[in-house]
């Protein structure tokens, strides 16, 4: 009778899950078999990888491998997506990849990794070969930044009356500065369910979650990649908020980045506001969420004020999501106030108005909270800018970080509590970019052959970096496959683009130009860092014969001043260039395609946790963990094909 029903509304009788199974198996094996004969012609390998767990606590890991082709399109996939079973030690892991990247013949091409500062990755990747780089997630690195210079998770040390008051007098920090134990109470309280009136307040807790939750980072919206949000702006899609039950699912997904957080500090006078204001605005975020009449009349607001932002409580484990509740509780500052000043006319309970009372912003807080967001706007793009995973990504990182690095510096005339922020966040960019020599040099070598890069390179970095590329080419490190697939489709690309690049030589065409209408995310990233990016170069003479190692370097750096010229750093950027120049550069594009594919971040394997975190949603709990693996495996392959 059901498929009646279903053939007669419908018009079609739906396959059996059993038939979608089986289906999903064959296709998995056919992409499968395509993506080993397309990394047969790969020359060079860099891979992501990370763990996942769903909510049945089945662990899976996900690899993706990124190259660059001979015409200098960058490709990004998911080269492995399976359950894993076993304990996470570094060996264990390190064995389970050799194994995969052995069946798909290409664990002698990988050069470089990029995963989070996990101690069982390092290990992993120590023992999958020597000659394998292991490159730090950038996007953790600047996680850790954050969280730690700006003490988002700071808890106050539980001392007696006593001990803090002595503590206050010695300190400058004012008596407004710290929450008092009674506030500090009423935001820690539940918020009661004001549809019951019956209810007492002893009842409480069990009608509502306690604050202490949302205090603590376990948040219901864990957006794992509000940095997809650069690929949104840069020409990549993905998927975006969902609704309140998915975005719910989103909190599943577990990783390393809240294990280095620092929580048990004695922050300062401006740690001590923060931590007061960020626990105001979480307590808000909930109450919104928690009240349906005060829900009700938020919504109302913001559609009288046209205003689109919602406030979300945000999580321990992306700092972004603090920015983002930043930012949405000061763009509801007319509603929040009308919320406050009207708080009597809801017909709450006494402790309901009485922790809207505590939880109230007062002018001092929100000037604050304006320069807190002025303060991470350059960090919140430069997060966006290096979380892609559709183009080169380690470039645009280190200039990033260089930029933010300068913004730190700069000693502008702001207010006090800005500078010491700036001063703070600093510290630790030093701490965690500039400290790890190895992994700098890493980063720095990489990023060479973007030129974006080259706009905070300095003279002597870029010295030592040719250094490096002599090195390189005169030791014969990479040595070219002689492969005839290869040299056809090397010729080939060759003589596509030698008319072309050799009637524009170093004068770029202005179609090539970054004029566009709308600013792109770089843009957005160096008006919050308030520079304007550009450099002061010269003009290249125009060569026709093909050129030594030095003649090579010295047409590489005009052409990468003139380039930078004419082009602001985008994420299509460094593509183009080597579009427009590799016919004149062999040696150096070569080596361009090898050092390029390094990811910036590990936001690949981050964003198939995303897919995966939405497939195995709970409304569809009957998808078993190998199907899960086909789907994600999957979802890449077919996509592009459309």
């Amino acid at each position: 009778v059901l498929n009646k029903l279903v053939l007669f509304f419908i018009g079609y009788t739906p396959p059996h899950r059993n038939q979608v199974s089986a289906q999903i198996k064959k296709l998995y094996h056919y992409h499968y078999k395509l993506l080993k004969q397309e990394l047969e012609e790969v020359e060079q390998l860099a891979l992501t990888f990370d763990f996942w767990s769903d909510r049945q606590a089945n662990s899976f890991l996900c690899a993706t491998g990124h190259w660059i082709d001979y015409e200098f399109h960058y490709i990004s996939k998911i080269i492995d997506f399976s359950c894993f079973d076993e304990r996470h030690t570094g060996i264990n892991i390190s064995n389970y990849l050799k194994a995969k990247l052995i069946s798909l013949n290409s664990h002698d091409k990988v050069i470089s990794i990029t995963c989070d500062e996990a101690e069982n990755m390092k290990v992993a990747c120590r023992h999958l070969g020597d000659n394998i780089k292991r490159v730090w997630c950038c996007a953790h690195r600047l996680h850790l930044v954050i969280t730690n210079a700006l003490g988002f998770w700071f808890k106050e040390k539980s001392v007696d009356n006593e001990n803090r008051s002595s503590s206050m007098t010695r300190s400058t920090t004012t008596t407004s500065t710290v929450i008092s134990t009674q506030d500090d109470d009423l935001l820690n309280m539940s918020w009661s369910d004001e549809n019951n009136e019956d209810s007492s307040s002893s009842d409480d807790n069990i009608a509502d979650v306690d604050m202490s939750d949302a205090a603590d980072g376990s948040a219901d919206s864990d957006n794992i990649n509000e940095a997809e949000g650069a690929e949104g702006a840069e020409g990549d899609h993905s998927t975006s908020d969902q609704d309140d039950d998915e975005s719910g699912d989103q909190h599943a997904i577990v990783d390393n980045w809240s294990n280095d957080i620092e929580t048990d500090l004695n922050p300062i006078e401006e740690l001590i506001l923060i931590m007061n204001l960020l626990k105001k605005c979480r307590t808000i975020a909930t109450i919104v969420k928690k009240s349906s009449v005060i829900a009700a009349f938020v919504r109302k607001e913001q559609l009288l004020l046209k205003t689109k932002k919602m406030i979300r409580i945000n999580c321990k484990t992306r700092w972004n999501s603090t920015f983002l509740l930043i930012e949405a509780t000061i763009e509801c500052k007319q509603v929040l106030m009308k919320l406050f000043s009207e708080k009597r006319s809801f017909n709450l309970r006494s402790e309901q108005v009485n922790r809207l009372i505590a939880v109230e912003l007062n002018n001092d807080e929100w000037d604050f909270l304006s320069s807190l967001r002025f303060v991470l706007n350059p960090f919140y793009h430069a997060t966006k800018l290096m979380s892609g995973k559709n183009y080169p990504s380690i470039g645009l990182a280190f200039h990033a970080i260089h930029k933010l690095k300068h913004f730190c510096s700069k000693d502008d005339t702001y207010e006090e509590k800005i500078k010491q922020m700036k001063k703070l966040l600093l510290a630790k960019l030093n701490y965690y970019f500039y400290d790890d020599l190895e992994q700098h040099e890493h980063l720095e070598n990489h990023s060479y052959f973007d030129p974006a890069a080259h706009l905070t390179l300095t003279e002597n970095e870029k010295q030592r970096n040719e250094r490096y590329i002599k090195d390189l080419i005169l030791n014969d490190v990479y040595p070219q496959q002689s492969s005839t697939s290869d040299g056809s489709k090397a010729s080939s690309s060759s003589n596509a683009i030698s008319t072309s690049s050799t009637k524009s030589s170093i004068q770029l065409p202005q179609s090539l130009s970054n004029n566009h209408t709308n600013p792109s995310t770089c843009d957005d990233f160096i008006a919050a860092c308030g520079d304007d990016g550009n450099i002061i170069g010269e003009s290249n003479k125009e060569r026709s014969k093909r050129l030594s190692v030095n003649e090579e370097l010295k047409y590489f750096k005009l052409a990468v001043q003139e380039f930078n010229l004419k082009n602001k750093p985008s994420t299509t950027t460094a593509m183009r260039f080597w579009n427009i120049h590799h016919t004149k550069l062999p040696l150096l594009s070569r080596l361009a395609r090898i050092h390029l594919i390094a990811c910036g971040t590990s936001v690949p394997s981050e964003s198939a946790f995303s897919i995966s975190a939405h497939t195995a949603r709970k409304e569809r709990s009957r998808l078993s963990s190998q199907n899960l693996c086909y789907s994600v495996f999957l979802k890449d392959k077919i996509s592009k094909q459309k």
